[in-house]
């Protein structure tokens, strides 16, 4: 029997050893936050939006139904208070209701030699919306040999904290980039070490 105590969210490995010291079991432990509390907060507190919560390491996720922008903002606002830092907090929540059917949301993205593009409309962040603020974010991944991003990592943010970092790194996974595509001044293509890289920019904004 083995207890594992941990002081902050994280990954780390647990190695098990018998009488000999030879290595007989290797756990990878992956330690996140517990939701479930903060989830509880929410729906009192929001009791006309349907929000739910998922933890990644110190990360916290909301996702789910708010009727209007300032409820989608207010659960955002509650689970910011609940991590140290207020950026780890990002909502994917979905804003219905006449407020949202008024506004037209578009994805202006620079042309970035894409062979496939996702059929579902990328999620503008809702604290955005309401705010109507428009936005950038540059974007470096590493390119798998069919051209898809993996390990995509936000490099620029403009302006920060308002959810269109996470919003970016969830679109990037429906891209693909063509073999063939070359650097422009949108996109630049790179090597690292034997892996293809690519650095490039979305742009957010709205249009009403």
């Amino acid at each position: 029997r083995a207890f594992v105590v941990a002081g902050e969210p994280g990954e780390t490995n647990a190695f098990f050893l018998d009488a000999q010291g030879r290595q007989i079991l290797n756990l990878e432990l992956k330690i996140g936050r517990d939701g479930g509390a903060l989830e509880d907060v929410i729906t009192r507190l929001t009791p006309n939006a349907k929000v739910k919560i998922e933890t990644v390491g110190k990360n916290v996720f909301l996702y789910g139904t708010a009727p209007d922008a300032a409820t989608a903002d207010r659960a955002l606002q509650i689970a910011r208070s609940y991590v140290e830092n207020p950026e780890r907090a990002q909502s994917f929540i979905t804003v219905e209701g006449q407020e949202q059917v008024l506004l037209r949301v578009r994805v202006v993205e620079m042309q970035r030699f894409c062979a496939r593009r996702s059929a579902q409309r990328p999620l503008y962040p809702p604290i955005a919306i309401q705010r109507r603020i428009s936005g950038s974010v540059v974007l470096d991944c590493a390119l798998h040999d069919d051209g898809r991003p993996r390990a995509c990592q936000v490099v620029e943010e403009a302006p920060k904290a308002l959810g269109f970092g996470s919003a970016s790194l969830t679109l990037a996974c429906n891209w693909r980039f063509n073999e063939s595509a070359k650097s422009d001044a949108n996109n630049q293509f790179y090597e690292r070490g034997e892996v293809r890289h690519v650095r490039t920019r979305v742009q957010w904004r709205l249009e009403s």
